[in-house]
């Protein structure tokens, strides 16, 4: 026989039926009445268990190889942000990064080895008439594993969050005055509402989304609980009916279903949103975004790191933006008819991936902070005739490439280390005081990028490779890096895809946020078998990420552009 049962009889106790055989065993719990007739009510659960297998060699076997292989490829990833950084020395932010790395690639793998291993169980197990494959009784390694992924997908999560909040974000306004007044000879100054009025569309942008948690999260419990699709987590097989109303759930099973659903829900949403809706019959709000920098005459630098980040052309075609509402719809005609030349630079491109050389990164530094001198002691930054003092007469006019270098800005700018604040929007910040030191060094500012715009539009380089493909950096030490020759110091503009730039914006980590959820709701799960409370828990935290993240971008792109945050809607 395949399976024997034993049956033992007692008039007050359950009796256990447990047949050990090579390949598992069956129990299950059963009481008998006092005529002595066997009923169902005493039926408390029935578990197809086995307890030895292969698969739990398996599994033990898989983590040690993914463990291993992974500390190599962090290691690759480290070594492409060495490059990109353009400092080839070992110190401790490359071991902050290298683990940081090795986290999220243990994550994702984890994840996906979870996943695919509790999968298959479900499938050879349920697709059974009769008891052959059993579930494996120890699968302490696949919750190990789980937990794991959980607690390193939130440091990598947490460590992105802080870096796009820690990010600087420059608005480039390419604005030109209009001449002086006939009646008074003074210069008409360029407004400054186009200016603000991007910097709260890009704040607002900060908490743009492609994961649609809440009803996402409504519609997998729905499925799970509502519509009782949990139950095929249930331990038995599909042909064996008579007792699965009597069986408990097991763990591996609770995965294989929870994580189906929350895949399939999330593929369904971006399959109708990104490749129907906004493919047919709406702009993406990236290319949205691009396309109302073009015609505000607006341009958006956002650097992740010291020397890397992404650049929005918004340079428009137009003569000025700063115009009335009948002129601004003749000029949407004019363009409509193909009689200006076209949008952005390098074949109609707006949207770049920037490496900056190292001057551009020491002016931006000596620049940043005289700014938060001119904020923090408005009397000294006007001087003692109050007309800029020593803010405008030692600040630097640009950044200075070889030859030309100012004094303190010798010939090897020296790497630029990040920085990372947290929890500014706690921190009461005093009203900006825009006076004209701090307007002169933001139009230095302005005026060093446009220099740099302009320098990069003869030389504008396209992706190819690995660089296109799987985002490594090419080596920058030797295209503008200390290595570079005549070329050192350069700035470096890669053409990019339009939503590249979302890297920067919420957007750019829902991936790792989406899988963050699904690794907690089962590690939840599986310790809870409460769908309901499980859920609950994860909103609670995605509740905490959106309002750090929105709340904490808000006051660094204030603290950064100097742009009142009261002016953020």
């Amino acid at each position: 026989p395949v399976v024997l049962i034993h049956y033992a009889t007692a008039t007050t106790a359950a009796m256990l039926a447990d047949t050990d055989l090579s390949t598992g065993e069956l129990r299950f719990l059963r009481t008998n009445n006092s005529d002595g007739k066997y009923t169902d009510e005493g039926i408390d659960r029935v578990l197809y268990v086995q307890t030895t297998s292969d698969a739990v060699f398996a599994a033990r076997t898989s983590v040690i190889v993914i463990t291993l292989v992974m500390l190599v490829t962090a290691l690759i990833r480290t070594y492409g942000w060495m490059r990109r950084q353009q400092d080839m020395v070992l110190g401790l932010g490359a071991l902050v990064r290298y683990f940081v790395y090795y986290f999220n690639h243990v994550a994702n793998v984890f994840a996906l080895f979870d996943i695919i291993f509790c999968g298959v169980f479900y499938i050879f197990f349920k697709h059974q008439a009769s008891v052959e494959y059993l579930l494996p009784e120890d699968y302490r390694y696949i919750t190990a594993t789980l937990y794991t992924a959980a607690a390193m997908k939130f440091v990598v999560v947490a460590y992105r969050i802080f870096e796009q909040t820690n990010a600087d974000i420059f608005v480039i306004d390419w604005e030109r005055s209009k001449g002086a007044l006939k009646t008074t000879d003074k210069e008409v100054s360029v407004s400054m509402w186009r200016s603000t009025f991007i910097a709260n569309e890009f704040n607002e942008m900060q908490s743009l989304r492609g994961f649609h948690v809440l009803i996402h999260m409504f519609i997998v419990s729905a499925i799970l609980e509502g519509a009782d699709f949990i139950r095929l987590a249930q331990s038995v097989p599909s042909g064996d009916g008579q007792v699965a109303d009597y069986t408990a759930t097991h763990d591996l099973l609770r995965i294989a279903v929870c994580s189906f659903w929350w895949l399939v829900i999330g593929l369904a949403f971006h399959i109708a949103e990104y490749q129907i809706f906004y493919r047919f019959f709406r702009t993406h709000p990236l290319q949205a975004f691009v396309d109302l920098c073009s015609v505000s005459n607006i341009s958006i630098m956002v650097l992740l790191e010291p020397q890397w980040g992404f650049y929005i052309h918004g340079e428009s075609i137009q003569a000025y933006a700063d115009v009335s509402m009948a002129e601004f719809q003749q000029n949407l005609e004019i363009e409509a008819q193909g009689n200006l030349p076209q949008r952005g630079i390098a074949g109609n491109c707006q949207t770049f991936e920037v490496f900056l050389g190292a001057y551009m990164r020491q002016f931006l530094n000596v620049s940043y902070a005289e700014l938060f001198a001119a904020q923090n002691n408005p009397a000294a930054a006007h001087g003692p005739g109050g007309h800029g003092g020593d803010a405008d007469t030692h600040a630097l006019s640009g950044p200075q490439r070889p030859g030309t270098a100012h004094p303190g800005m010798g010939y090897g700018a020296a790497p630029v280390p990040q920085q990372f604040n947290c929890f500014e929007f706690l921190r009461k910040r005093m009203p900006v005081q825009l006076n004209n030191a701090t307007v002169n060094i933001k139009q230095r500012i302005n005026s060093a990028f446009q220099a740099s715009v302009r320098e990069a539009q003869r030389t504008v380089l396209a992706k190819f490779g690995v660089h296109q493909h799987f985002d490594f950096p090419p080596n920058i030490l030797y295209m503008n890096g200390p290595f570079a020759g005549e070329k050192a110091g350069g700035d470096l503009f890669f053409t990019d895809d339009v939503q590249a730039y979302g890297k920067a914006l919420m957007y750019g980590i829902d991936f790792d946020v989406f899988l963050l959820y699904l690794l907690l709701f089962l590690s939840i799960d599986t310790g809870l078998h409460n769908v309901f409370g499980s859920m609950a828990i994860t909103f609670l935290l995605e509740l905490a990420i959106s309002r750090y993240r929105a709340a904490e971008g808000e006051a660094n792109i204030a603290r950064k552009t100097l742009f009142d945050d009261r002016f953020f809607l």
